[in-house]
């Protein structure tokens, strides 16, 4: 048997666990909207239901995929300071992490209000409630008074530019909130590199992007999320990588670091 067998093949087939609590809290959602709400043309409206559905899967997969990746997200949270937007926090299982030493505020951009109860006592939980605000909306939708453009001094971003909509727009306006000197700092997975085309891991990822969007809150597999942060504007420095427990047979790879905006 090959030394590399039972990791590639833990890569491989991982997405499917998360598909299937996707599966089964979508069913449960439909079955709650139909069944014990009354409103069976609502299930025709994907805007109806998926917010609910994801909020139920977030809760069942969300604390495992943030243990599992502890050292990257625990490393990319905490150099966050000064003013801060807090990129789709969900239901807010990264608060911990902050440095409090190091903040002054926080704004918590997260669009699914179904998360909203938990994430308010997770702030209190981690003794955050004089400065963080949560602000019910995407990042492409919230008014342009909100947060003054130019007026960031960090902006951290947790598995999260997977899921918004418009995404190199949304990155261009992420962008242009931090003030010169401001730092985005970033953990996300991205697309198969482009020289694997032909790889497994390209394929099985191409294959499990055709449910997934549907079925974990719009999340896409195969975004050049790297690529595209890279070209929002002009950095003075660009600190991307891959962690270095990466064992190269991802089917969803991350990569993590800091972009600091040019000025």
């Amino acid at each position: 048997m090959p030394l590399d067998l039972i990791p590639r093949l833990k890569s491989y087939l991982s997405p499917l666990y998360l598909l299937a609590v996707g599966l089964a809290c979508t069913i449960v959602t439909a079955i709650e909207i139909v069944f014990f709400e009354c409103r069976p043309k609502d299930i025709l409206s994907i805007s109806k239901w998926q917010d609910r559905a994801f909020s139920r899967t977030w809760a069942i997969i969300g604390p495992a995929m943030v243990n599992n990746a502890e050292p990257e997200i625990k490393t990319t949270v905490s150099q966050a300071f000064g003013t801060v937007v807090d990129v789709g926090p969900g239901e807010g299982f990264t608060l911990k992490y902050f440095d409090t030493t190091r903040i002054t505020k926080v704004y918590g951009i997260e669009p699914n209000t179904d998360m909203h109860p938990v994430l308010r006592e997770e702030i209190k939980r981690c003794q955050l409630s004089d400065i963080y605000t949560i602000v019910p909306s995407g990042v492409e939708r919230f008014p342009n008074g909100e947060i003054p453009p130019g007026s960031v001094d960090s902006i951290v971003c947790i598995r999260t530019l997977c899921s918004v909509p418009n995404p190199r727009q949304t990155i261009k306006k992420l962008y242009d909130l931090l003030r010169p000197g401001g730092e985005l700092l970033v953990f996300e997975h991205c697309a198969v590199p482009d020289y694997k085309v032909t790889s497994t891991e390209r394929i099985l990822q191409g294959i499990y992007n055709i449910p997934w969007p549907v079925l974990l809150g719009g999340c896409e597999l195969n975004r050049k999320t790297d690529e595209w942060l890279k070209q929002a504007g002009e950095w003075r420095s660009i600190e991307l990588g891959v962690s270095n427990r990466a064992t190269g047979y991802e089917v969803m790879p991350h990569f993590l670091g800091r972009l600091v905006k040019a000025g």
